[in-house]
């Protein structure tokens, strides 16, 4: 008798285990008819404003980019760059940030 309750409750936890698997899944990912995952709403609601961040960011950058870009004309227009003192800074900034690329 003992044995049969053993089974029973074994059976019972194993059961107990796979629902929890399957409730654990459900939450993490939802399937959609076509079998594929789809991302909890919020998920999409975080991953939406990321975006919307990174947008903002990157038009900002790009005005500020806009405006350098005229100013170093401007500068080798004027021949501002000729000039051996700045070309050794410039080569040494070049230097540096490769430097600290191939570090990372």
């Amino acid at each position: 008798m003992d044995m049969k309750i053993n089974n029973i409750q074994q059976g019972k936890i194993d059961q107990l285990k796979k629902d929890r698997d399957v409730e654990e899944k459900a939450k993490s990912a939802h399937h959609t008819k076509a079998g594929k995952v789809k991302k909890p709403a919020t998920e999409v609601s975080r991953t939406s404003r990321m975006v919307s961040r990174a947008k903002v960011a990157a038009e900002a950058l790009s005005d500020i980019r806009e405006e350098r870009i005229a100013q170093v004309k401007q500068r080798m227009a004027e021949g501002y760059y000729d000039s051996p003192e700045v070309q050794e800074e410039l080569a040494a900034k070049i230097a540096e940030h490769l430097k600290q690329i191939k570090d990372n």
